[in-house]
């Protein structure tokens, strides 16, 4: 479809297949130079390629005043094409209630691949006035990275309402939005996204170079590969030179399982970040960390935050912050690790101490982090200072699990649990003041 031609297509109670073609530059379904095609009916539309060829597209739509739109209730592209909805060189794309389904996982192809479910690219946009559900599966011998969702120098990309980003697979790497040099990126309605299972990296929301983006209730989670080399991680949100991000609602980040590097989320270069309530977790491989900022950049939590940090086998940081950046936070920011971890660090975002020690048995124990949340209230009746009380709350509770540890050794969960209670009761100030482990941090 081009030269400002329309097309229609109606679907009632029924499919459409359209096996595409083997190029990149054409597609399943191609329109361009102004060219529109418009999908509306009741019944479902399938837009199917079935080729292992080289950068195929289901939906192709490309130069300035081209549009594809989907109107039906339930419109759903799958099967192996490298692309799902692909918008580029000023093409436009309108959605309502789309999934996209694809999977490369198995079969054979002829050269280095990739798997994308919308691609957006030069001053391309794109809206949702529905549902959006995208799933991609990248293949693990021949595809170099995966995103449900890449913007490329793209202008405008909306979702007025919930969606759901998963990127699975691929040799190298697998974002659920990966996003370069766009103008304005925004997210209306609750937003779920998961990377998983590429073997090199993973990352959940990935923002470059963005004038601005607005996320209104997120939950995200990178998690997995295998690789141990330098560069391997699984990161829950990365933020570089972007004007300004907003997270509203309330956000969780959760960064697991890669084999040398398990980061939630990192905000560099200049980048200004205003979130509400968080919660981040990073677990598992060599180092764990939970929020790094770094050159020039400043985040606000206008609300709770709330970081654990555990299962490095040789580093947990809850919050890294250097390069001249700043924080700022409603609330005490109260962070956990392991035995060897900087477990927990507090902060006002002018002066930071953390305080190690403990015993990493904490983990076996329900409940025993609600028991901080407790803890910083209680401090907090007899010292003003907030500061002060979740940095004594954070010291108390890990004196007792370190002496717990000791009087429960070689014991159950059963046992630890009592012993913390038992030494909880037992503390004094004398007690906490010999044995507390603190020390500063440099912002």
């Amino acid at each position: 479809m081009n030269n400002g031609n329309e097309t229609n297509i109606t679907i009632n109670e029924g499919t459409l297949s359209i096996e595409g073609a083997s190029s990149w530059e054409y597609g399943a379904a191609y329109v361009s130079d102004g060219g529109k095609l418009n999908f509306s009916g009741y019944g479902d539309i399938t837009l199917e390629n079935k080729y292992n060829g080289e950068y195929v597209n289901a939906v192709l739509a490309e130069g300035i005043g081209s549009k594809v739109s989907f109107h039906n209730d339930n419109t759903l592209i799958k099967g192996k094409s490298s692309h799902g909805l692909s918008l580029i060189n000023g093409a436009a794309g309108y959605a309502e209630n789309l999934i996209i389904a694809l999977d490369r996982s198995g079969g054979t192809f002829t050269r280095e691949d990739e798997t994308l479910g919308i691609l957006v690219g030069t001053n391309g946009s794109f809206e949702a006035n529905g549902t959006v559900d995208i799933s991609v599966k990248g293949n693990n011998e021949y595809d170099s990275y995966v995103a449900a969702l890449h913007i490329r120098d793209g202008q405008t990309v909306d979702f007025n309402k919930t969606a759901s980003l998963k990127a699975e697979g691929g040799y190298n790497q697998a974002y659920g939005i990966m996003a370069d040099y766009a103008q304005e990126i925004n997210f209306k309605d609750k937003l779920t996204i998961a990377a998983q299972d590429a073997k090199f990296s993973n990352t959940g929301i990935y923002l470059n170079e963005i004038d601005g983006a607005a996320f209104n209730g997120l939950d995200v989670a990178a998690s997995g590969g295998d690789s141990t080399a330098d560069g391997s991680s699984a990161t829950g949100v990365i933020i570089s030179g972007v004007g300004r991000t907003t997270f509203g609602g309330e956000t969780r980040i959760t960064a697991k399982d890669n084999a040398s590097v398990n980061n939630g989320m990192l905000v560099e270069w200049n980048s200004n970040v205003s979130m509400g309530r968080t919660e981040i977790t990073a677990s598992g491989g060599k180092s764990a960390a939970g929020l790094l900022l770094s050159f020039y950049s400043n985040v606000d939590f206008e609300d709770t935050l709330k970081v654990n940090v555990s299962g490095g086998s040789k580093q947990n940081n809850g919050i890294n912050i250097y390069k001249e950046s700043a924080m700022t936070a409603g609330d005490v920011i109260v962070n956990a690790g392991g035995e060897d971890a900087t477990a927990f660090a507090v902060t006002d975002g002018s002066s930071a101490w953390c305080c190690t020690g403990g015993s990493g048995r904490m983990a076996q124990v329900t409940g025993t982090g609600c028991m901080l949340s407790v803890l910083c209230g209680v401090f907090a009746a007899v010292e003003p200072e907030p500061r002060e009380a979740a940095l004594l709350a954070a010291a108390f509770w890990k004196v007792c699990s370190r002496r717990a540890d000791r009087a429960a050794r070689e014991t159950g969960p059963g046992s630890f649990r009592t012993a913390l209670l038992d030494a909880a009761g037992a503390l004094t100030a004398a007690d906490l003041e010999r044995e507390a482990e603190l020390f500063p941090l440099s912002l």
